[in-house]
């Protein structure tokens, strides 16, 4: 059997969150997603979807190619 391996990028997207000024309550607002959702993603507590990540890219203000180099760069 096939070990599902979990992308933690927790620490990643709450460094992105800070760099750009917003608070987790912001960041929830514009992405549309709970801020206690937000607040388990940045504790690696949560994983995300690709339609999640889409959204935390738009409210970041960065394409979803960028925020997936972020990820691989903590992979």
């Amino acid at each position: 059997m096939e070990e599902k391996q979990t992308i933690r990028f927790g620490h990643k997207l709450k460094m992105l969150r800070k760099k750009h000024f917003l608070s987790q309550e912001d960041l929830a607002e514009l992405s549309k997603l709970d801020r206690k959702y937000i607040s388990k993603l940045e504790n690696d507590l949560s994983s995300s979807t690709l339609s999640t990540l889409y959204k935390l890219a738009a409210a970041l203000g960065i394409t979803f190619m960028e925020l997936a180099q972020e990820i691989d760069e903590v992979e």
